[in-house]
């Protein structure tokens, strides 16, 4: 029963704020060249902020420690992303910090851990190993690192939407749901945004994933510890139907205990996606 929510992982981990994938310019790594195996390109604006828990009862920031009220300045960020996979399933790419549309814009040396998250670079490159290089914009390399869990499951999980034809039917969606059903999982509804949610218990605590019912599609995972409280979620939304699918949100969620006063606060980011292609 693990299988699900391991294959759930790989699939939705990925945030938007990792989609650091393009190929590079040379003969090899060219978006169009026969060794990438699926392209994808977008445009992507992320939304950041960290509050306090509402079960915290905190009623005036002020009750928060000092380095927690720092944490509380929201951010965007805007960049274009360009996506090379290849036949193994590694992919390669770069992103573009491009300027934001306003929605907070600072001066410069305004204090906040929000202000920190600002790209403190022009351009990122990864590569297959996962590495990411980061260029000032004279091109100068800053540093290196890693992806994250939250960086890397959210390609696999628009690369999974291109397995996606009109051959299921909806009839056999629901016969795959009785699968689940008939296995252990329990399978349940959110009418109101038309999905169908398949879950299990895991570790003492909970987790589901979320279909899209229209599109027969997996466009979500939401984790909860054995108190039934949120640890983390993802989510994309979708537009168009088979055959012509655009993803143009995605919704990261989770919470972290302050280490200076031991609140719990909660972490945010909303993304506006356009100019979505897959090939």
């Amino acid at each position: 029963m693990k299988t699900l929510l391991i294959v759930t992982a790989l699939i939705m981990a990925i945030g938007l704020s990792a989609l650091l994938a393009s190929c590079n310019k040379d003969d090899d790594h060219n978006p169009n060249a026969e060794n990438c195996a699926r392209y994808v390109s977008f445009e992507v604006e992320t939304i950041s902020n960290v509050s306090p828990d509402p079960s915290e009862g905190i009623t005036d920031l002020s009750q928060l420690d000092v380095a927690e009220q720092l944490m509380l300045t929201p951010t965007s960020v805007k960049c274009s992303v360009e996506t090379c996979v290849f036949k193994d399933g590694t992919f390669e790419g770069t992103v573009q910090v491009l300027p934001s549309s306003g929605f907070y814009d600072y001066p410069t040396h305004t204090a906040g851990v929000g202000i920190g998250e600002k790209p403190l670079f022009n351009r990122a490159e990864i590569d297959r190993t996962g590495s990411i290089s980061y260029f000032d914009e004279n091109d100068s390399l800053l540093s290196t690192g890693f992806s994250s869990f939250e960086q890397s499951a959210l390609l696999a999980m628009l690369l999974n939407l291109n397995r996606m034809t009109d051959t299921l039917t909806g009839e056999n969606f629901q016969l795959v749901l009785q699968a689940f059903s008939g296995a252990g999982y329990t399978v349940d509804s959110l009418p109101q945004e038309n999905i169908i949610t398949v879950g299990q218990p895991v570790g003492g605590g909970f987790s589901r994933v979320l279909w899209d019912k229209d599109r027969r599609a997996l466009v979500g995972q939401e984790d909860y510890d054995d108190n039934g409280n949120l640890m983390q979620a993802y989510r994309i939304y979708l537009a168009g139907g088979f055959g012509d699918i655009k993803v143009v949100g995605h919704e990261f969620r989770t919470s972290f205990q302050s280490p200076f006063s031991d609140v719990k606060m909660n972490i945010f980011r909303r993304s506006f996606i356009t100019n979505f292609v897959m090939q």
